[in-house]
């Protein structure tokens, strides 16, 4: 059943790449030559503004530059590179040079959201590049040198728009339409003024023209942008970016059906080869899972238990648990230092979210979440410690310093996070757990990946650790057991799995057998 929905993920998205494999046959055939520019506006700024038309939805302000810089990437400098390539490049030396795109996410996905480089990833892009090759590389002629430049420019603009579309996420409240509409729009308004300026408009616009305009506004780009930016949500970016390489077997396919060229033994190899390099990006059922979701799901898992929680600290960290929460079914009460400036914000998640005073959230419930800065956990235990006695507390906290160029707990030697918050609170049920995984990913990877990446714990009480492991389950996130507080150096600042994205499977290898999934 999971693997089906996978494949059907995987086979929708890649219908995004089969799309824009058309490209190279109806800028030649069908649009007015050398006018890169024009054919990036025109395809892209109609098929926005037909999406926002029906949404009727624009970002909120704190998203506009994020728009934008999405924009430029996905939309105006990958299809203005592209369509240059196009125009200056034989269509084959154009899609092996766009080849090196997979290996250029890979790495910048290891660096900004810290995701393991694996030997099947590496290989995966190797044989995507070998693949492009055998199918459409052909010719001994020197290429122009501008149009190499756009090919492998428009690698680099796709890739760190997959990168960047998968760590930034959607806004609340966007749909996919939405999100779809303003990148095409942001993309189309960035060439706008260039097309003008540069290219003018044609002096006669043939029936043929206009064919081939209307087909890149409704196909190459709504329909496929929003299968594209879909799939980008549900699956890994290597997977997707992966998925790219069907676009050459496309346009291979269309010039042997509709221009007459030929189909060779070797080109057919390369097409098997494709297949098998997506094949191989493509995430696996990680054995040790409860219930693994690696192609992600746009809904939550719901709790079976639903209880209220209080979480103090309404930061990143703060507000991506609390909002997992929310979605799963529990009631959230937000502790704030200053309820009245964030009810508006924080009610604004959803679900049955309230906003007080931190002493009043503590107060409200039995499983409270420290989630504010390390620099102030002294003075919210010196004023509010007491009124946590006898309660569950999650600590997400750290207490952080920078020791020769990387991240260390600013303790003493050989004394964890979680032991030293136990002396803080010696009449609570101290559990360590959400303090290693990058809060700007929190919420994306438990609601679109959910149950596919690990969560380390650790704690000295069983049942509070149980407690909280249905509450990691419920965030959309794998539990895995690390032991008592004392064994849990690993997830500090500098441990083994500190900053950095593990399946379960993984993070049982880094930690050693002693770690369990719960």
């Amino acid at each position: 059943m999971e693997s089906g929905r996978r494949f059907s993920v995987t086979a929708v998205t890649a219908l995004a790449p089969m799309i824009w494999g058309s490209t190279y046959l109806v800028t030649t055939e069908w649009l007015p030559p050398d006018r890169p520019l024009l054919a990036t506006t025109v395809r892209t700024l109609p098929a926005g503004l037909i999406l926002l038309a029906l949404v009727r939805t624009l970002p909120a302000r704190r998203w506009l530059a994020r728009v934008v810089a999405l924009g430029t990437l996905n939309i105006a400098a990958f299809n203005f590179l592209l369509f240059v390539a196009a125009y200056r490049l034989p269509g084959g030396v154009a899609a092996t040079l766009m080849g090196v795109q997979p290996a250029v996410v890979l790495v910048l996905a290891a660096l900004l959201m810290r995701d393991r480089v694996r030997p099947a990833h590496v290989a995966a892009c190797l044989l995507g590049i070998a693949g492009v090759a055998m199918l459409v590389l052909k010719g001994s002629s020197a290429p122009d040198p501008v149009g190499v430049a756009a090919a492998l420019g428009a690698a680099v603009c796709l890739a760190a728009g997959i990168t960047l579309t998968k760590y930034w996420g959607r806004p609340d409240g966007a749909g996919l339409l939405a999100g779809t509409g303003w990148q095409l729009t942001a993309g189309g308004l960035v060439t706008l003024p260039l097309t003008l300026a540069v290219e003018g408009l044609p002096a006669s616009v043939s029936g043929e023209n206009l064919a081939g305009f209307g087909y890149l506004i409704v196909l190459g780009a709504v329909v496929s942008y929003v299968v594209w930016f879909r799939g980008i949500e549900k699956l890994p970016a290597l997977a997707v970016s992966v998925l790219a390489l069907v676009s050459p077997i496309s346009a291979t396919v269309l010039g042997y059906l509709v221009l007459d060229q030929t189909l060779s033994p070797v080109q057919l190899a390369g097409i098997v080869v494709i297949i098998g390099s997506t094949a191989l990006a493509q995430p696996r059922r990680a054995s040790g899972t409860t219930t693994p979701s690696q192609e992600g799901q746009n809904t939550m898992p719901k709790t079976v238990a639903p209880r209220t929680v209080a979480v103090i600290g309404t930061g990143k960290i703060g507000q991506a648990i609390g909002r997992l929460w929310l979605e799963s079914g529990h009631a959230v009460v937000f502790g704030s230092r200053s309820p009245d400036l964030r009810e508006a914000e924080l009610r604004g998640l959803g679900g049955r979210a309230v906003v007080v005073t931190q002493a009043e959230a503590m107060a409200a419930a039995e499983v409270v979440l420290l989630a504010v800065p390390g620099e102030a956990v002294e003075a919210l235990l010196d004023e509010l410690g007491p009124g946590l006695a006898g309660k569950v507390v999650i600590d997400a906290t750290n207490r952080l310093t920078y020791v020769e160029g990387r991240w260390a707990s600013a303790l003493e030697p050989g004394l964890t996070e979680g032991r030293w918050m136990a002396r803080r609170l010696p009449d609570s049920r101290v559990v360590r757990a959400f303090s290693h995984v990058p809060d700007e990913l929190l919420w994306t990877r438990g609601a679109l990946q959910s149950h596919y990446w690990a969560i380390a714990i650790a704690a000295d009480d069983a049942e509070a650790k149980q407690t909280v492991a249905a509450l990691v389950r419920d965030s959309g996130w794998t539990p895995v057991d690390l032991g008592g507080l004392d064994d849990s150096a690993a997830l500090d600042p500098g441990g083994a799995v500190f900053h950095l994205f593990y399946t379960p499977t993984e993070m049982r290898d880094v930690i050693g057998a002693s770690a369990a999934v719960l």
